[in-house]
């Protein structure tokens, strides 16, 4: 439901796709940007653990390998934006987020073994409610973008990316009004 509202606020419609069709693998919904008419397919993955602390003495990793592997076998001939939430404990809210270097390893990882880039935009996002104390302030998020450039550059329009960023930045602030889309 994350991903799917982020693009209705970023002003897309969208489309989801047919659960019920077994003959491919295909990504989660199409979106639609009305304003110029671009067309995307959209997949959502989710890192699953139950972690209460970090590991005494280290770091919990990202881990997004196999997801990022998953996503890669979806079937789409669309450009291709991808979101990762890799669910870990929050960081400083004054520093980029601690697990940015892992995740853009791991893809470039990804894309070595599969010799091709699939995806036109992986948003990475760590929206750790889990890890908050009742009652207390909600814990640091933090997003992180990865684009295909320089392996090759990426087919979304700049001002659909722009949308998508800005819809991703407003995550917990419900709108007055929502841009003039609908969802199928």
């Amino acid at each position: 439901m994350l991903v799917a509202a982020t693009f209705i606020r970023a002003g897309c419609t969208i489309l989801y796709e047919d659960e019920r069709d077994p003959s491919k693998r295909h990504p989660e919904f199409v979106a639609t940007y009305p304003a110029s008419g671009f067309v995307f397919s959209v997949e959502a993955k989710a890192k699953q653990r139950i972690v209460t602390t970090a590991r005494p003495g280290g770091r919990l990793r990202a881990g997004v390998r196999d997801l990022l592997l998953d996503a890669a076998t979806k079937e789409t001939a669309l450009p291709y934006v991808v979101f990762v939430e890799v669910n870990l404990p929050p960081d400083d809210v004054n520093a980029p987020p601690s697990w940015a270097e892992e995740v853009t390893r791991t893809t470039l990882d990804v894309i070595g073994q599969l010799g091709h880039c699939p995806f036109e935009l992986i948003v990475f996002t760590n929206i750790p409610h889990q890890y908050g104390e009742v009652g207390g302030p909600e814990p640091t998020r933090h997003f992180y973008f990865w684009k295909p450039t320089p392996i090759r550059p990426s087919r979304i329009p700049v001002g659909v990316e722009e949308a998508i960023l800005r819809a991703v930045s407003q995550y917990d602030n419900i709108p007055k009004e929502l841009p003039a889309a609908s969802s199928s």
